[in-house]
């Protein structure tokens, strides 16, 4: 099928132009160079607008690009448009093509390469009309994919506001086997919304099967679950679940190395139980881990301290984000993290006291060997603790953020990070180290940001400021540690003092910046 067979895939597109007087440099370049060319810009542009251009500029370049079926990978479908979708023929049978023009085209242009799905919004213009996908629409795209594509399917990227919306797309792809498939990315822009609200049952659609144990045998093991994964998905490494209605019990994506899952809403979270054998299929090829929202509400009674920790040996990248401390407490005292390297911790309520987790953090994870560590939302009450008295104290006896800081500075930490947390971190961080010589705890770090939400925290960031500053003065020379990057994110309120440090002296790139909107994260 060509352009030409579809009035609206051909208005869609450039026409075809001749180059009229003498030759540009362009053209004297060998087509090697030029599909080189054509191959950055189409996998640069992250869909096929690129490839339709250059296939419409002239008639050496239409012929090279229609023949190089690499630049046909990107099968990009909008689930709005300011165009109306054609309608469903009513007689049948009838050509995909007829409704699909453009997404057909790219599935034969492509051959036998392997191919990327990008189902999304478009961004509308300004009191632009938008025709939306009916869900005939979409059942139709879907047994498309499955008799068509879903051999060559290396990820999948889904993006809707609800997740209803796609439904029978996922369903019919349930139970299909995808040996190429890679990455699968799926996200219900609505669930950052409902999060944190409770949804009954009636309002709660079936759960989607994608990924899902593809036989009706009960009961399943873990090993069954991981079975039907490796048959069905052997090349699957990176999952993105995003507010999806799932039978976790049947979720069989194993051997993974990036595991995501996020913004379930209360009363459709795993079992702890259901949690560990999900993970479990992975332990040994996980490398990068993160839970958001996802622990049922019914085991948030006391943490349990598990007889058995489960190690992931592998894992470098760890990201909880939690309502209740409880829920980032099952996790660190379920799961080993020997390889840990990079760790971030987000409270939903900057107001909730996170106690409990920084003792699970500082018993269960080695933070020594942490390189960055990223704070959100994380306050305790404040405590003081003279710096004088630090000569004689037991560790344990040190108010638990500077035990914290402590033990990040007697390791390697590269980078920290600090939003909306409570301002002891910052106190801390200028107590003297372990190692003595007037050295300041953290004076190795190579960067530092600190983002604050009002104006009070905003005085409190200029005071820490000024006293690592004053302590690293020698002979009226500041001699102290010098950051290579750092970012502070304060509140307009300070900025004259801010202005009155003159250069800043404890980092080579970066510096304040002032913010009167605080905006959503």
């Amino acid at each position: 099928m060509s352009e030409s067979d579809h009035p609206q895939l051909r208005s869609s597109f450039y026409p075809p132009r001749r180059r009229v007087g003498r030759s540009l440099p362009i053209d004297v370049l060998p087509n090697e160079l030029l599909l080189e060319i054509f191959t950055f810009g189409a996998h640069s542009s992250g869909n096929t607008s690129f490839s339709f251009l250059v296939s419409n500029i002239c008639r050496c370049w239409r012929s090279l690009a229609i023949g190089e079926p690499c630049l046909w990978t990107d099968l990009t479908l909008a689930l709005t448009s300011p165009v109306e979708p054609p309608p469903i023929p009513n007689e049948r049978p009838f050509y995909v093509s007829q409704v699909f023009p453009r997404e057909a085209l790219i599935v034969e242009r492509s051959a036998n390469r392997d191919i990327d799905i990008y189902i999304d919004y478009e961004d509308p213009e300004e009191d632009e009309e938008r025709h939306t996908l009916t869900e005939a629409h979409l059942l139709l795209f879907s047994k498309f994919l499955a008799d068509h594509v879903a051999h060559r399917i290396r990820s999948v990227h889904i993006a809707t506001v609800y997740w209803e919306e796609i439904y029978q797309l996922c369903e019919n792809l349930h139970g299909i086997a995808m040996p190429h498939l890679e990455t699968c990315s799926l996200t219900a822009l609505s669930s950052q919304i409902v999060v944190a609200m409770d949804v009954s049952d009636d309002d709660w659609p079936t759960p989607v099967r994608l990924l899902e144990y593809a036989q009706n045998d009960e009961p399943m093991t873990s090993q069954d679950l991981w079975t039907c994964g490796s048959l069905l998905y052997p090349a699957l490494k990176e999952v993105y679940w995003c507010g999806l209605p799932t039978d976790w019990a049947r979720f069989c994506a194993s051997n993974l190395r990036e595991l995501h899952l996020q913004n379930e809403p209360l009363g459709q979270r795993p079992s702890m139980e259901v949690l560990r054998g999900i993970i479990s299929n992975s332990k040994d090829t996980l490398e990068c881990l993160e839970l958001t929202y996802v622990i049922d509400p019914d085991e948030l009674g006391d943490a349990p301290h598990f007889e058995s920790r489960l190690t992931l040996p592998h894992v470098k990248r760890l990201k909880l984000v939690y309502i209740y401390p409880r829920e980032a407490q099952q996790i660190l005292r379920a799961f080993d993290f020997p390889a840990l390297r990079t760790l971030t911790i987000n409270s939903h309520n900057e107001n909730e006291d996170s106690s409990t987790v920084l003792v699970d953090l500082l018993k269960y994870v080695p933070v020594e060997r942490l390189l960055d560590l990223r704070l959100v939302g994380i306050s305790l009450p404040p405590e003081t603790f003279p710096e004088r008295q630090l000569k004689d104290a037991e560790e344990e006896s040190l108010p638990l953020i500077l035990q914290l800081v402590r033990r990040l500075t007697r390791g390697s930490l590269h980078k920290l990070m600090l939003q909306f947390c409570c301002h002891d971190f910052l106190t801390f961080m200028n107590y003297g180290n372990e190692s003595g010589g007037g050295k300041v705890n953290l004076s190795g770090l190579y960067g530092l940001i600190v983002k604050v939400r009002d104006e009070e925290a905003s005085v409190g960031v200029l005071s820490f400021i000024r006293d690592r500053l004053k302590l690293g003065m020698v002979d009226g020379v500041y001699a102290g540690p010098v950051l290579e990057h750092m970012i502070i994110i304060v509140k307009p309120n300070v900025k004259e003092e801010v202005e009155s440090l003159g250069e800043m002296k404890l980092t080579k790139n970066g510096g304040f910046y002032f913010r009167n909107v605080v905006l959503v994260d």
